[in-house]
């Protein structure tokens, strides 16, 4: 029977978004952008864009890790003597002595300078760098749920809220312990966002151009963005404040992103979806689609949903009664 539930399953949800990708295509264009109306194609311009924000937190590292040049004094030397310190650069000892003090370049700062990540403790940067990864990894996993139980947009707009504020707050970490767990949730964060980042525009578009909205993003522009700050901002509290508020403006798209009506249809919740599907239509400037058999399939679906309960009911009394 659980088997027999899950075809049913799955042929109500295949015949749901057959109707529902038919629809999108009476509300795309006819022109050069063809069954892709200006409506999707906003969605996806805002929604894409979390990718330029997502990517300086993803990538900072690159620059907040990097070493700066450093010198090697040997104190040791009598201070009544005339001799001057011995000093070595860019290495550990000098006179194969270790160092007793060390003095970074101040061409720029990083996390190496701040918290002396040289010598042995200069695998740190790395280690901080794979556990930011395991945290993408882990973040994308449990988003994926999330978004499947909660929706698309309400998961997008919270994580990218909580990343910006991590974020935010890595750049006063007093210690490379506490920088490290910021990047993990940071990491876990933007796994988070770039899941339903991706999956938020394909469903306003028809298979054809799922292709190209999977492909074509914001990310690559982060990247090139960054290049300059890092280069007129040297030092990587500053830097990594500047890239962390320059990411509040997308959090005023809120009401210009709707939820994605795929999803709700997929919960059964008709008419919000054809609240989102009318004004869609009317945005692009098409006639309102025909939403009979959109909403025949939900009709069915609904109604197959209570006879299964029904049946798996009476399943259920009659092995309670045969036990």
């Amino acid at each position: 029977m659980k088997v027999t539930n899950r075809k049913e399953h799955r042929l109500n949800f295949t015949k749901k978004m057959s109707e529902y990708e038919k629809v999108l295509k009476q509300l795309g264009s006819y022109g050069p952008l063809h069954y892709f109306g200006k409506y999707q194609f906003r969605v996806f311009i805002i929604v894409s864009l979390f990718e330029t924000p997502a990517a300086w937190a993803m990538l900072l590292p690159i620059l907040i890790n990097a070493k700066p040049t450093w010198t090697c004094y040997d104190d040791s030397v009598n201070a009544t003597s005339n001799m001057t310190h011995n000093y070595t650069m860019n290495a550990c000892t000098a006179d194969n002595k270790m160092c007793s003090t060390i003095k970074f370049s101040e061409d720029f700062t990083s996390i190496i300078s701040e918290w002396h990540l040289i010598c042995d403790n200069e695998g740190i940067p790395s280690t901080i760098t794979t556990i930011q990864m395991v945290g993408v990894f882990l973040g994308a996993c449990i988003t994926g749920q999330l978004a499947d139980k909660f929706g698309r947009k309400k998961p997008l707009y919270l994580e990218y809220l909580l990343l910006l504020i991590l974020f935010f707050c890595s750049a006063f970490a007093q210690s490379w312990q506490t920088f490290t767990v910021l990047r993990f949730f940071i990491g876990g964060l933007v796994g988070g966002v770039l899941v339903t980042n991706f999956v938020l525009p394909l469903e306003y578009v028809i298979p054809s151009w799922r292709v190209f909205c999977g492909c074509v993003g914001f990310w690559a522009v982060g990247l090139m963005l960054l290049a300059p700050l890092g280069y007129f901002i040297r030092d990587w509290r500053t830097l990594t404040m500047v890239t962390s508020l320059l990411g509040l403006p997308m959090l005023l798209s809120w009401r210009l992103v709707p939820e994605s009506p795929r999803w709700l249809l997929s919960k059964g919740r008709y008419e919000e979806a054809k609240q989102i599907i009318l004004t869609m239509a009317a945005y692009n400037k098409v006639d309102n689609p025909d939403l009979t058999q959109l909403q025949l399939s939900m009709s069915i679906a609904k109604e197959m949903k209570k006879i299964l309960i029904l049946v798996n009911d009476v399943i259920i009394a009659i092995s309670r009664f045969a036990s």
